[in-house]
């Protein structure tokens, strides 16, 4: 897995300067159906980096309506009214980056009936 090189002109961390990935998962998800992926540890990757620490970027096509969940099983908006969640809406037409743990799992879902998501995966230097 390559590492994520921080640019400083770049002020936080965005899809923009990341190097062609060599770790991708792609997935077509269908019509409210769950989906996860295990983020792979460090060590398997052969990076000196920081122990765990993993840059994911999400790339998803338009208008998927696609939720990421980081801690339990991804789940759809319940209703109409604003309530706690721990699901999150993906934005669209730009990668999405969180920092993670290698080992954790990634869980999606979309109301699409034809979600297609990539996720890269990058070391990184810092904790």
């Amino acid at each position: 897995m390559l590492p994520y090189n921080v640019n400083k002109g770049f002020q936080g961390i965005n899809g923009f300067g990341l190097q062609p990935c060599d770790l991708i998962y792609n997935a077509t998800l269908t019509v409210d159906n769950e989906e996860s992926v295990t983020v792979p540890a460090v060590a398997d990757m052969g990076s000196p980096a920081q122990p765990s620490n993993i840059l994911i970027a999400v790339i998803t096509t338009n208008d998927t309506g696609l939720f990421v969940d980081f801690n339990t099983t991804a789940a759809l908006p319940a209703g109409a009214t604003f309530a706690a969640a721990t699901s999150s809406l993906v934005p669209q037409a730009f990668p999405y980056a969180r920092q993670v743990k290698g080992g954790s799992t990634i869980s999606f879902i979309s109301h699409s009936a034809t979600a297609n998501v990539s996720v890269e995966f990058y070391t990184v230097p810092f904790a």
